[in-house]
């Protein structure tokens, strides 16, 4: 059995943030998906919007060294195979300006309800 993690403070932020803005959003959602052979790979999505499969991952400075680097390049191609959209964002910038965050996220959601622009 799988523990889902504890959501950190940033994710906590932006998620509040996107429902006061009308989103549906979730905390450490579980998501499975598609492998490269086929096997069933599982994820937690720091914030999820589930309508629209979008993955908001708050990264902190891990997330730039080695290995963890490599291992989110690997996370983000299977999510974009298996038709999820997936956008990083630093604490560091959640931290700094959390409503910039909340409009990229809300311009991505656009984009995806509206891809014709």
């Amino acid at each position: 059995m799988f523990e889902t993690p504890a959501p950190s403070k940033y994710a906590m932020d932006v998620h509040h943030a996107l429902l006061e803005e009308g989103y549906e959003s979730r905390l450490e959602e579980r998501i499975e998906i598609e492998g490269p052979e086929g096997e069933r790979v599982l994820y937690y999505a720091d914030v999820w919007i589930p309508s629209l499969r979008v993955d908001i991952e708050i990264d902190g400075r891990q997330h730039e060294l080695e290995p963890q680097r490599s291992y989110d390049l690997e996370r983000e191609e299977l999510m974009e195979a298996n038709g999820i959209a997936l956008m990083r964002v630093s604490n560091r910038k959640v931290y700094d300006n959390l409503q910039e965050v909340v409009d990229s996220i809300m311009d991505l959601c656009d984009q995806l309800e509206n891809p014709s622009g």
